[in-house]
């Protein structure tokens, strides 16, 4: 796994950064940063996590959250921002996820993909 990750950090540099592949269509000006940030964060996620087990997302190494943890913040939390940009209250299921019932669930790598398919969500 670790040389994987080498991999992806040394053939990193030869990509260009999303900001640096001009305005994302559809968002404005001022929003810029954000898209790209989230559409960067996306890209770097599906690249080191291709061919990351199931099993791995429950570790926790030298007792640090584990990445199933971190993808379960990462997708309500892009979930309640979107909804609170859109000047929405809060749905039922966005306040018990966030209170923490989702905890029992055994999410997959994929969750991240569905994570920024919820900031790909039009803000109207």
């Amino acid at each position: 796994m670790i040389k994987k990750l080498a991999f992806v950090i040394l053939n990193k540099k030869d990509m260009a950064e999303v900001w640096q592949r001009g305005p994302v269509a559809d968002v404005p000006p001022l929003l810029q940063p954000v898209a790209h940030a989230l559409l960067q964060a996306r890209e770097e996620i599906t690249a080191m996590t291709a061919g990351f087990h199931d099993a791995w997302l429950w570790e926790r190494p030298a007792g640090v959250a584990s990445p199933a943890f971190h993808l379960q913040h990462l997708s309500g939390v892009l979930d309640r921002l979107f909804t609170y940009a859109r000047e929405e209250a809060l749905s039922p299921e966005q306040i018990e996820y966030r209170a923490g019932i989702h905890r029992a669930q055994r999410p997959h790598h994929s969750h991240a993909n569905g994570a920024f398919q919820l900031a790909g969500r039009p803000l109207h």
